[in-house]
């Protein structure tokens, strides 16, 4: 049987709930790690690839589709994501979904039977859904990892990652919300794990983010980001400290999404 692979795929229809954001911290923990990840980025605006580090594995794969190409060729909506398929098979993998997307790719995975090729290739698969605190993107959330189970099954993983996006309050009004309940009523049984992300409240992380900047990067590029922020000596290290806290904290939540502990045991042995 071909070596295990793990593919992990980050996704929910809802734009702004921080997918890409979530993709590219799991990203950057891998290469820390020095592990080697393939990342498939689905997704016109090619968001996640534009703030990767030089030498990431990426393949890119266009949302949409030329309805030119559908019309010459009846076939070409059954291929579309043959590419991503080539990733999984070939090696680890994230794949970080575009908005609405998630619909499209799972019914692909369906229709194609791609479930009983990715069995023989001894793929797994790990489905991380993002929700930030507002009731659409909760119940986006919950409608993604059914849609993901359908065509997963019960032998993927289910992540939910709870992202607050903006200072404030957080989940805590949406204790009551019903898609919110459910998120923790499957949390309980052991169907789906919950990750949660603190807000990142430091100016750095924001006008880096409009530099194209990742947290990485910003740090790197100190001075520059802080001449754009216009912060002075003292606010420039209150706000690394809250950059490099919550860097911190981010890091040890997705945890569970990090690293395939047993291979990265054998490669370096290696």
């Amino acid at each position: 049987m071909p070596a295990k692979k793990t593919c992990t795929i980050i996704g929910s229809n809802k734009g702004g709930v921080g997918k890409t954001m979530i993709s590219l911290l799991v990203s950057l923990l891998y290469a820390k790690a020095q592990y080697p990840l393939t990342i498939i980025e689905i997704d016109n605006e090619k968001k996640l690839s534009s703030m990767l580090p030089a030498g990431t594995n990426v393949i890119s794969v266009d949302a949409t589709q030329n309805i030119e190409t559908i019309i010459e060729d009846r076939f070409a909506s059954e291929t579309h994501f043959n590419k991503v398929y080539n990733g999984w098979q070939n090696s680890d993998s994230l794949t970080d979904l575009g908005a609405n997307m998630t619909t499209a790719l799972f019914n692909w995975f369906s229709y194609c039977e791609i479930g009983e090729m990715a069995a023989e290739d001894n793929i797994d698969f790990r489905f991380v859904a993002c929700a930030s605190p507002d009731d659409q993107a909760l119940k986006s959330a919950v409608d993604a990892v059914d849609t993901a189970h359908r065509a997963l099954g019960n032998a993927a993983e289910y992540f939910v990652i709870l992202n607050q996006t903006s200072d404030g309050a957080g989940f805590k009004p949406y204790e009551l919300n019903p898609s919110f309940v459910e998120l923790k009523k499957r949390a309980a049984n052991g169907s789906v794990q919950l990750i949660e992300i603190p807000y990142c409240a430091s100016r750095l992380n924001e006008f880096g983010r409009a530099m194209k900047l990742n947290p990485i990067q910003i740090i790197e590029r100190l001075d520059e980001v802080v001449e754009r922020a216009g912060l002075d000596q003292v606010a420039a290290r209150v706000h690394k400290k809250k950059l490099m806290t919550w860097l911190n904290n981010a890091a040890e939540a997705l945890g569970p999404l990090q690293i395939v502990e047993e291979r990265v045991q054998v490669a370096a042995a290696g």
